[in-house]
């Protein structure tokens, strides 16, 4: 049952703000599962809700901080941690921080520190660690791998704008498809490489013959991943539609969706961030 937790009043300071939130715990994330020693239960997630988010701070576990300071400092770049000011950024804070525990002691410098961490996602960190002992540089795009998709984006490049043939457009839309957005991808999770400007070249490269890369990224990386499948995720936000369709006619709004799909990504994406200034709902 979703459960109503209020947030610590905070002093004048660099570090925090001053006021009360109201916040709720929503039980629909809730996974258990037993092991042969314990049985380890997710912990749900303390979600502020964006009206009362200041667009100048950022909301971890109820609290509110201010780490604008610490911006240029921030390891996986600028991108990555301006991507959660102005809204809470909870899951995008113990998610995207698989390797060590030096984002708890960050955040403690700024504020109240974090409450301790979720038992079932600190032995999925384990096994990811266990998985990559070089840490996050071992997760790295390999160089032929990177080689490869660029020369195909090239290829569609040219087919699109120089060949332009109809059938050149279809190949070059199912290299898009498959090769550039593997590039907006990698470089939206900033797995490209390690240096900010290098993720957020692929991000825009590999994605802006469909729409505003920025639109893709607030879209898959922010609201998808963080919140896959549920209510905040914006990919399953039109699943109820499906859901009042018999299901031998379910499949023939296959066609639907993907034209639904081009607008979302393009049109509807521009609106969303020059006019509404929001993705999604964030």
């Amino acid at each position: 049952m979703p459960r109503k937790v209020a947030n610590r009043k905070s002093s004048h300071s660099p570090t925090s703000s001053e006021g009360e939130v109201s916040t709720t715990v929503s039980g629909k994330a809730s996974i258990s599962r037993s092991s042969s020693d314990s049985s380890l239960k997710q912990q749900p997630l303390t979600v502020v809700p964006q009206e009362k988010c200041d667009p100048n701070l950022w909301y971890i576990h109820g609290q509110s901080y201010d780490l604008s300071g610490f911006v240029a400092k921030h390891p996986g770049g600028q991108l990555a941690i301006l991507s959660g000011r102005g809204r809470d950024c909870t899951a995008l804070f113990e998610s995207y921080h698989p390797w060590n525990d030096k984002h708890r002691k960050v955040l403690k410098a700024f504020g109240p520190a974090a409450p301790a961490p979720d038992p079932f996602y600190e032995e999925i960190k384990a096994k990811v660690r266990e998985a990559y002992p070089g840490g996050s540089k071992e997760t790295k795009m390999r160089w032929r791998t990177l080689f490869g998709l660029s020369a195909m984006w090239s290829l569609m490049i040219y087919l699109f704008f120089f060949h332009r043939t109809p059938l050149a457009a279809a190949v070059a839309g199912f290299i898009m498809a498959t090769v550039g957005t593997r590039l907006a991808h990698e470089g939206g999770h900033y797995q490209l490489s390690s240096k900010e400007w290098a993720n957020r070249l692929g991000l825009f490269l590999g994605y802006f013959l469909t729409g505003p890369s920025m639109a893709w990224h607030y879209r898959h990386v922010i609201s998808h991943h963080a919140h896959t499948n549920q209510e905040e995720d914006v990919d399953v936000q039109y699943i109820w539609i499906a859901d009042l369709l018999p299901g031998w006619l379910k499949v023939f709004s296959l066609p639907v969706v993907f034209a639904g799909a081009l607008v979302e990504i393009g049109p509807k994406a521009i609106l969303d961030l020059v006019v509404l200034r929001s993705v999604g709902g964030h």
